[in-house]
């Protein structure tokens, strides 16, 4: 697992968002810390294209709260459901998220 931190996130004190995949399994996981308990709020079938291969989406996630929930989008276009039956590109603009206290939806 590749974590990367997020502070100052709304209600959450810290989002950590992860690469848990490999290299057929793309994605991230989006976790929350209250300060006492880690929540697993879901998962992002987002990936990028890189040299040739997929890479994770991580580096091009911005995060903006709004009262209860955060809104997740993307500085670049991405590919969503990275190999699967159901792989298609997205513009940054049409790959956006919302995460909740316990949850994450596609918006």
């Amino acid at each position: 697992m590749t974590p990367t931190f997020f502070g100052d996130c709304g209600r959450h004190e810290l989002l950590i968002l992860a690469d848990v995949g490999n290299e057929s399994a793309w994605g991230f996981r989006v976790f929350a810390y209250d300060g006492k308990v880690l929540r697993d709020l879901g998962e992002i079938p987002i990936a990028v294209w890189g040299d040739g291969n997929m890479e994770s989406a991580i580096p091009f996630v911005k995060l903006a709260p709004h009262d209860e929930v955060i809104d997740l989008t993307f500085t670049t276009d991405v590919i969503k459901d990275p190999e699967s039956r159901s792989q298609q590109p997205l513009a940054a603009k049409d790959a956006r998220y919302q995460i909740g206290l316990t949850s994450i939806r596609a918006k």
